[in-house]
């Protein structure tokens, strides 16, 4: 009796590899914020859509035309290529399971999810995810089962979609204010990922991918699709769902989701010794956050307190700025910044309450300097100027008269000082070159004059001088120069410190850089630069307080 219940399990296992499973209907549909036919199709074809909860899983894609929608310019990229993969010319339109473009009211209709819903399938999907303990990733994990044998050409295709939007005030021209599982990212690609071509029942694949969340507007709404598609002729043969899960960790949870030293996230440097930090403060618990303790420090230096007092619902956000603070300013250097205390209670995520970002000096320049500007075709439309930190303009070029001549412009800047350079193209087409170069002849900053650009770019005099106060610059030796293997660079340190030893071509590209700490005294390091072309080169070294350039041949 007992061999025959074991018979009879491995009867029906192997039964239920070969059954076909139960289906769930991918609906893809291409809207758009500003098209007066979507806001009259969106509201009946959703509720439909939502009475259907379990059987069909919908996935928009908010297109480019024909007006304005904020939700497309957050991954345009990615909704073409579905626009162009269904070639589909109108919205509202919709395609059910690859088949279509068509009516979204039509193939929405109860009566076609039904009978969608009734032809089974030879895959399953489970579809996971989670968001990172920082608020900052969502991992998605999916696993594909065949539960009979299956054959074609298939590729896998994950999104993560944000359920629900809601804006108070119509984002576009149409009136709709309520937006359904809007794509904001394909993983890997739109491509998707591809697949066996043959699978036996039983066989499975997982695919896992994360990414760095961006233009969400709400992350608890977050969730996933993924389909299996056939390339040769569109079919789905299975889609997944993973539901918004995300839940605070507890009552008071305050953390850091971004720093930046100089208070632009977007420039991870500073010039000087002084940092003036910008926070973005995150209530990730469920209460109301009105105070926080914010910790700071760079470099390991002493630690400032700022406490913070406002307003902030869950997963809100709002910037705060910290009292500036001094430091020395380091090759490589580290923001720290901590909250403690929110609300004035025990943190409910203390695991996430760190957060270190590094950023560098500014770019360095000597006190004599240079900038030269390579203008095209429309020199008029060329101009440049160079401010002090005080915001007084130290020097200005432009707009040029003589195309393809270039305009060369000395500079003599002050010591321990920073600038910002604005270089401007009022030509709708690239239209030229700015570059810095130091006295060394060194290039510092290249800026493209592309179509209709207004670049700005920061640097300093800061660790220009000063390295005499490490580096006993007048003995420096670098021999055998010219050279054709190795190149010796001999010197004192007067202290133990990092230094940074890079050579430059003459377009200014590093061929070669190596970083180390050397201690105080004499130091001969030795540098192999066999395999760089013979020519002219660039050997700076720097450290913390300053650099030093030479100039090198190799043979």
């Amino acid at each position: 009796m007992k061999k025959i219940s074991t018979l009879l399990s491995l009867l029906l296992f192997t039964i239920s590899l070969f059954a076909q499973s139960q289906r769930v209907v991918l609906f893809e549909h291409f809207t758009q914020a500003s098209c007066p036919p979507c806001a009259s199709t969106n509201p009946p074809l959703f509720t439909t859509l939502g009475q259907n909860e379990g059987k069909i899983i919908p996935i928009s894609y908010q297109v480019y035309w024909p007006g304005y929608d904020p939700m497309y310019e957050h991954n345009p990229n990615e909704v073409r290529d579905r626009v162009t993969y269904y070639g589909v010319t109108g919205v509202p339109n919709s395609v059910m399971d690859g088949n279509g473009p068509g009516s979204s009211l039509t193939l929405g209709s109860q009566s076609n999810i039904d009978t969608r819903y009734g032809v089974s399938s030879p895959f399953t999907m489970e579809v996971s995810h989670q968001i990172s303990e920082r608020y900052d990733e969502v991992e998605v994990t999916v696993e594909i089962t065949a539960t009979q044998a299956v054959s074609g050409n298939l590729v896998a295709q994950i999104a993560v979609v944000e359920h629900m939007i809601h804006f108070t005030s119509p984002p576009g021209s149409n009136g709709e204010t309520e937006f359904h599982n809007v794509m904001k990212k394909m993983l890997p690609g739109a491509g998707g990922t591809s697949l066996p071509s043959s699978w036996a029942a039983g066989e499975t694949q997982t695919l896992t991918y994360t990414w760095k969340m961006a233009n969400v507007y709400d992350m608890s709404e977050i969730a996933v699709v993924a389909w299996v598609q056939n390339e040769s002729n569109k079919e789905v043969l299975q889609a997944g769902y993973s539901e918004p899960n995300l839940t605070p960790a507890g009552p008071n949870d305050g953390l850091i989701i971004r720093s930046s030293a100089n208070g632009d996230f977007d420039n991870p440097r500073v010039c000087g010794n002084t940092a003036s930090p910008l926070v973005q403060l995150m209530n990730a618990g469920s209460d109301v956050l009105t105070t926080v303790d914010i910790f700071y420090s760079i470099n390991g230096g002493a630690e400032q307190k700022h406490t913070w007092n406002g307003f902030l619902p869950y997963l809100k956000t709002t910037m705060v700025q910290l009292p500036d603070l001094g430091f020395t300013n380091q090759l490589e250097n580290t923001l720290s910044v901590r909250v403690e205390n929110p609300n004035g209670e025990v943190d409910s995520a203390p695991q996430n309450d760190q957060f270190d970002q590094l950023f560098k000096p500014s770019i360095q320049v000597t006190t004599t300097a240079k900038i030269e500007v390579r203008p095209l075709t429309n020199p008029g439309k060329l101009t440049w100027e160079l401010t002090g930190s005080d915001g007084q303009v130290v020097a200005t070029g432009g707009p040029y008269t003589t195309p393809l001549l270039p305009q060369v412009t000395d500079l003599t800047l002050d010591m321990d000082e920073c600038y910002s350079l604005n270089f401007v193209n009022q030509a709708n087409s690239y239209n030229g070159i700015l570059k810095v170069f130091d006295a060394n002849g060194v290039e510092k900053i290249k800026m493209n004059a592309d179509a209709l650009v207004d670049l700005n770019v920061d640097f300093g005099t800061n660790l220009a001088l000063g390295i005499e106060d490490v580096v006993n610059t007048a003995s420096m030796k670098v021999y055998p120069n010219p050279t054709s293997n190795e190149l010796v660079v001999d010197f004192e340190m007067k202290e133990t410190s990092e230094v940074q030893f890079r050579i430059a071509n003459a377009l200014g590209q590093t061929v070669l850089m190596q970083d180390m700490v050397l201690f105080a005294g004499q130091n001969a390091q030795t540098l192999n630069v066999a395999d760089l072309n013979p020519g002219m080169y660039f050997l700076t070294v720097q450290t913390p307080k300053g650099a030093v350039s030479k100039t090198i041949v190799k043979e």
